[in-house]
């Protein structure tokens, strides 16, 4: 019994001794002596050079064991950048030393990181420098289509041997994670040029952190700001047999309005080609419903957002973009909106579409709907040259490719059609306008108002003009709008035109005035001039001086120098034929039909079985010598050219 006594004696005091041993060691530990084997080992499990510039260590029974590490960088693979990966100025980490000892649980009471800064850079192939940690070592287990890992799948390894018999990381709990002043950088080196985002001034608390369980997480960061802007908040869960990370019920928020435009300039300067001015307004809200992230970057989302009360104001527009609101859906691959509306000149813009593939092809979808804008109040905001009424339609479908302004200009595709319902333009007869500014005609508008019969007055007196039809077909290909066919249907006018405008809104426009046939009719009763203008359909045909321009300072009028052309070679023609023929003692005047009888073998006028008079065909009478002498005598004459 006495030989029992000792040993259990002897054995206490082994233990007590070795365990102030342990405790003396704890408290006088310098992990700086170990810190090359330290940094050595971890730089071989990430794969990357893992370096350290100062570590404290302390403990206490009560308050745990802490560790301090000061200058913490993990370098990034060259492939992808020069810079570090991660830098962590200080950070503090804290473990429940008795939670351990009597739970034999791993319970780190808090986690605190100051100033750490991370640089993401995502390659022109789409892979991201994380996903590439501890690749050059031997990467983690990756899950298999089910879901389970290798080595669940490997029968040889039974489940509870080895290392992880008696506790493992399932039963490890962080209380709290805090990060404050934090600096996340994200290039995207797949768009040409390569973009640059940067999030800084982090602040991110995270609680009870366990592998077991979701836990809450909320944030706040500043994108270019001058504060803390973007507001996020939600759950997240770690799958350690699946390499995974999962986010649930995730919100974010933001202002536009704190949006400060020379920073965003500075980072993406693509996004000055948009022209935005002053500040944007709005309040913009992305609710996550399910994010999984893994080893290949995206696996699964699920979201939606909304945008309320959108404004910008875009450089040289006078059209105010204001009360936006707006819907999408962003999954994995695709991303939608699904309505987009604002007002505009007591109308409405609708616009819907569809991006696929947003991280890699990003081709997308867009149907556009412009419906009753007012023509008068569009006129003041945009300052047209006339006062115009009517509603306005727009309807049109695009297509293309990228995000970047010189992307869309390069693939952007498009049809589209515009027309104008209850058309007028006010205080102008555009059809007198235009007959007035026939200058060769000497007192064309008095004599026309002084002979006309009185139903074709009333057209030349009118004080507005009334558009009876309005439509404008047009493609968008190669970066140029194309005008196919715009057509205006007036009582008592035609104009037809087509021509081509580019992004710069550079304007190269071609037009034609045309006069109804039963009008035209009238009009030349008056003045004989006027059927020099006479068109296959003998319609009177005024040609627009072709414009090339600015599109907000388009001006068209009649082609005076055209005009002019076809008069004085209406007029040479018949002067010339006088002179030739008097010289040459002809006969001025045309053969009729009746000069020249039908010909022997050809169908004489008579009556069909049903009694009707049958006139037949007539072979067109061909120009006399001497008329087409004259002819071809003007052709040469470059004036009549």
């Amino acid at each position: 019994m006495k030989i029992v006594k000792i040993i259990f004696l002897t054995l206490l005091v082994a233990c007590l001794v070795l365990f102030l041993g342990v405790f003396i060691f704890l408290k006088t530990v310098d992990l700086n002596r170990f810190k090359g084997q330290i940094t050595q080992q971890a730089s071989k499990a990430l794969g990357r050079d893992v370096q350290m510039k100062h570590v404290t260590f302390n403990f206490s029974v009560m308050n745990g064991m802490t560790l301090h590490l000061s200058g913490l960088s993990i370098a990034d693979d060259s492939a992808f950048s020069s810079d570090s990966m991660l830098y962590i100025d200080s950070s503090h980490l804290g473990v429940d030393f008795l939670a351990f000892l009597l739970k034999r649980q791993i319970l780190v009471s808090n986690i605190e990181l100051d100033s750490p800064r991370i640089n993401l850079v995502r390659n022109s192939d789409g892979r991201i420098n994380v996903q590439e940690l501890g690749v050059k070592t031997g990467a983690p287990e990756l899950a298999d289509s089910k879901g389970a890992s290798s080595k669940d799948a490997d029968p040889s390894i039974k489940r509870g041997e080895g290392p992880e018999k008696g506790f493992g990381f399932g039963e490890m709990l962080i209380r709290m994670v805090r990060i404050s002043d934090g600096t996340v950088v994200f290039t995207d080196r797949m768009t040409v040029p390569p973009q640059t985002i940067s999030a800084g001034r982090i602040k991110l608390e995270i609680s009870n952190v366990s592998l077991n369980a979701p836990f809450p997480f909320s944030a706040e960061a500043s994108v270019w700001s001058n504060h803390r802007n973007i507001r996020v908040s939600g759950l997240a869960r770690i799958d350690m047999d699946n390499q995974q990370a999962r986010i649930d019920d995730m919100k974010i928020e933001t202002d536009l309005a704190d949006i400060l435009l020379d920073r965003l300039y500075k980072e993406i300067p693509a996004s000055q080609e948009a022209g935005l001015q002053e500040k944007m307004e709005g309040e913009f809200v992305m609710n996550v419903h399910q994010m999984i992230l893994g080893q290949n970057g995206l696996l699964v989302l699920s979201s939606d957002g909304q945008l309320k009360d959108g404004k910008i104001q875009i450089k040289d527009s006078p059209i105010p973009i204001e009360d936006v609101n707006a819907r999408l859906t962003i999954t994995e691959s695709d991303a939608e909106i699904e309505d987009l509306t604002m007002p505009l000149a007591s109308g409405q813009v609708k616009i819907s579409g569809r991006m696929m593939e947003y991280l890699t092809k990003q081709k997308f979808l867009i149907d556009l709907d412009i419906s009753a804008v007012q023509l008068d109040e569009l006129g003041e905001q945009i300052k047209l040259p006339a006062k115009l009424e009517g509603q306005v339609q727009v309807k049109s479908k695009m297509n293309g490719q990228g995000i970047t302004p010189e992307a869309v200009k390069a693939s952007l595709t498009a049809d589209g059609a515009i027309s104008v319902k209850d058309g007028k333009v006010v205080d102008i007869n555009i059809l007198s306008l235009v007959l007035s500014k026939i200058s060769f005609i000497p007192n064309l508008a008095e004599k026309i108002e002084a002979s006309l019969p009185e139903k074709y007055k009333e057209k030349l007196k009118a004080k507005d003009t009334i558009l009876e039809k309005v439509e404008v077909k047009a493609k968008i290909d190669k970066g140029m709008m194309f005008i196919n066919n715009a057509e205006v249907n007036a009582d008592g006018f035609l104009v037809i035109a087509n021509g081509k405008v580019d992004f710069d809104q550079n304007l190269d426009l071609n037009a034609d005035f045309f006069i109804p046939s039963d009008l035209s009719a009238g009009l030349t009763g008056v003045s004989n001039e006027l059927t020099y203008f006479f068109d296959n359909e003998k319609r009177i045909h005024i040609p627009f001086k072709p414009y090339s321009g600015k599109l907000a300072a388009l001006r068209m009028y009649p082609d005076i120098e055209d005009i002019g052309k076809e008069i004085l070679r209406g007029k040479g023609e018949e002067e010339l034929k006088k002179v030739i023929f008097k010289a040459l003692d002809i006969n001025q005047e045309q053969p009729t039909a009746e000069q020249y009888p039908a010909q022997e073998g050809q169908p004489q006028t008579g009556q069909t079985d049903s009694g009707q008079t049958e006139t037949p065909a007539q072979e067109p009478v061909q120009a006399r010598p001497e008329e087409q002498l004259i002819n071809d005598i003007i052709d040469m004459i470059p004036i009549f050219k």
